[in-house]
């Protein structure tokens, strides 16, 4: 009988094949699994391997749904929040000052 060979999908990916179907590095997976944000980790001998359904079901717990908001009209400042006064503000003010005081004569 001759051997026949069979190709079966992966069902474990080490580390570095777990991080390029994240989109991450390498080591910013490590930091995730030591700080206990990363999927389930399976551990042959001293090899960290991550299946490929928990690597789904990883995805799908961090999936966020956005809801369109409305775009809300953008508005500059009206007052100066702090400091001392812009020259347009001095100004202005003391057009405002100026005004009154004058009296006609007569």
């Amino acid at each position: 009988m001759s051997r026949q060979e069979y190709s079966a999908p992966a069902l474990l990916l080490t580390e570095p094949q777990a991080a390029a179907a994240l989109g991450l590095s390498a080591p910013a997976l490590r930091r995730l699994r030591y700080r206990g944000g990363a999927p389930a980790t399976i551990r042959i001998g001293d090899r960290v391997m991550y299946a490929i359904d928990d690597l789904r079901a990883w995805i799908d717990q961090h999936r966020v749904s956005v809801l369109p908001q409305p775009a809300a009209p953008i508005e500059p400042p009206a007052v100066r929040r702090s400091g001392r006064p812009s020259v347009r503000d001095r100004q202005a003010a003391a057009r405002a000052l100026s005004s009154p005081a004058q009296e006609t004569a007569g």
